[in-house]
């Protein structure tokens, strides 16, 4: 019997910078090449490494070095496979297999790992079986909060299923929990990705609050700065102060949000006030 249907997608557009400047911020001793990995696969799928949907986590190799790997959780997987279309629900699991399960699929069953299922049906009406494993005696990330090798083989088999339903549409990395990543200190950034955003979340706030009761009177603008004689106010304080981009006030008025507009008019008027007009 068909238990839950996954219907959820996190909307929101992420760069590949801006992906960048999250990764770095929030696991600053991540090396840039596994960085760089990571925020192309959040560029690709519109992943958010602070909702831990991509996360960077490091471990020791036997020889005794750091290594980093990407690792993809299990809300990511299933918010891509929604983005390409998939719709589906759970039919069984997820939940251990049983000894019979095993011998039939794998032949004999495997005291080593344990083993889960998960089967799952697309709108279709056709089902996808998962395996997935986790060795036994093997530690976990995040078993101080909670996590276990249960909770893992119990991921990998979502994560199987996923795939089986839509082949190559997952990026190939590691799967789990995003509940149990530890996060790091904010150590450095990377400044376009930053301004990026910080730009994005101010463009957030002025959708969602109403915007400040000011409007641009243009006629008094233009006039202000033939006053002043302002003739280099583009490349003097609207490029380096808002990135503006345009040739023309009315552009670079269109290329601000209201607070920008009320800043740059505060500034004439000061202008105004120091030469006595």
């Amino acid at each position: 019997m068909v238990t839950k249907e996954v219907t959820t997608v996190n909307p929101g557009v992420m760069t590949q910078k801006k992906a960048m400047y999250l990764l770095k911020t929030v696991w600053p001793l991540a090396p840039d090449a596994e960085v760089v990995k990571a925020a192309m696969i959040c560029a690709t799928y519109g992943l958010n490494p602070l909702l831990r949907q991509v996360s960077l986590i490091k471990f020791k190799l036997k020889n005794g070095a750091d290594s980093w790997v990407t690792v993809l959780g299990i809300k990511a997987s299933r918010n891509i496979a929604l983005g390409t279309g998939h719709h589906w629900s759970y039919v069984d699991g997820p939940r251990v297999m049983t000894d019979e399960e095993q011998k039939v699929i794998f032949g004999e069953p495997d005291v080593t790992k344990i083993w889960a299922i998960t089967r799952i049906r697309d709108a279709k009406g056709n089902e996808y079986p998962g395996y997935g494993f986790w060795t036994r005696g093997s530690s976990v990330y995040g078993e101080d909060k909670g996590n276990s090798p249960l909770n893992m083989a119990f991921i990998r088999s979502e994560r199987n299923a996923l795939d089986k339903m839509a082949p190559g549409e997952l990026p190939n990395t590691e799967v789990s929990d995003e509940a149990f990543i530890p996060v790091q200190d904010v150590r450095q950034a990377i400044e376009e990705g930053k301004e990026e955003s910080h730009v994005e979340a101010q463009n957030d706030i002025d959708t969602l609050w109403d915007a400040p009761d000011f409007t641009v009177d243009k006629d008094w603008l233009v006039e202000s700065i033939r006053t002043l004689n302002w003739k280099s106010v583009f490349t003097d304080y609207l490029a380096p102060t808002f990135k503006c981009t345009g040739k023309s006030l009315n552009e670079c008025l269109a290329q601000m949000n209201v607070p920008q507009q009320k800043q740059f008019c505060e500034e004439v008027t000061r202008r105004l006030k120091a030469v006595g007009k």
